[in-house]
């Protein structure tokens, strides 16, 4: 029983400090509606590179992460 009770204390412990955490970088985040950062990423065939302002006011854009490997 005892092994349950630091379990639980552990886990609050956690929760708090998580909960901490993630205010101070959600007061970071864009917010709904604001303009997102710029950046410049060079091509698939390493021929240009492009960045995100590029396109402002011209298309919308689509951001994909993920892994090719």
């Amino acid at each position: 029983m005892g092994s349950n009770i630091n379990f639980i204390k552990n886990t609050l412990f956690y929760r708090r400090e998580f909960n901490q955490w993630q205010q101070k970088f959600d007061a970071l985040a864009p917010k709904a509606g604001d303009q997102a950062p710029d950046f410049e990423l060079q091509t698939i065939d390493g021929g240009k590179h492009v960045r995100l302002s590029d396109f402002r006011g011209v298309k919308p854009v689509a951001l994909i992460f993920g892994s090719f490997t």
